[in-house]
């Protein structure tokens, strides 16, 4: 398959799972503050542990314009974007506070359960795993979140 190819289908799967009756469920769920705080302070944890996972990527890839690519990725959620003076966890800190959370409540959160599972599970997909499967699976989670993406790759 060529790129474009491989854009078309992934980009399918993704689709089909975002229309998937477990994720409209998931959306369907009432929010609530209580629930809002769990979640925005996970995503936190799960904001600082996706770096872990793409410096995992780079470092499995034999590729230095990938390497760079992602380097440059990572220095917008890191440091500086157009967001955010502070990088991505700033942002998440923000909405926080917005919920009656303080900075430091979000740093020192401790993970659920699943949170746990999953944090774990992505560490082993982009550290176990070739650098092709890591870099596929956290492209694909940067899809979901910007459904743009997933519109330009439409079928």
């Amino acid at each position: 398959m060529q790129v474009p190819e491989w854009r078309k289908t992934i980009g399918e799967m993704v689709r089909e799972h975002m229309r998937s009756p477990e994720l409209e469920h998931y959306f369907s769920v009432k929010m609530n503050k209580p629930r809002a705080q769990l979640m925005i302070t996970q995503l936190g944890l799960y904001i600082r542990h996706r770096r872990d996972c793409w410096a995992h990527v780079s470092a499995n890839c034999p590729v230095m314009a990938i390497k760079q690519a992602i380097l440059q990725h990572e220095y917008g959620e890191v440091i500086k974007d157009r967001y955010s003076d502070y990088g991505h966890l700033h942002l998440i800190i923000r909405q926080a506070e917005k919920l009656d959370l303080t900075a430091q409540e979000v740093i020192d959160t401790k993970p659920i359960v699943s949170t746990t599972a999953t944090l774990y599970a992505w560490a082993w997909l982009t550290h176990a795993k070739s650098w092709l499967e890591g870099l596929s699976a956290l492209t694909v989670t940067e899809w979901t979140n910007e459904m743009r993406s997933l519109e330009k790759n439409e079928p």
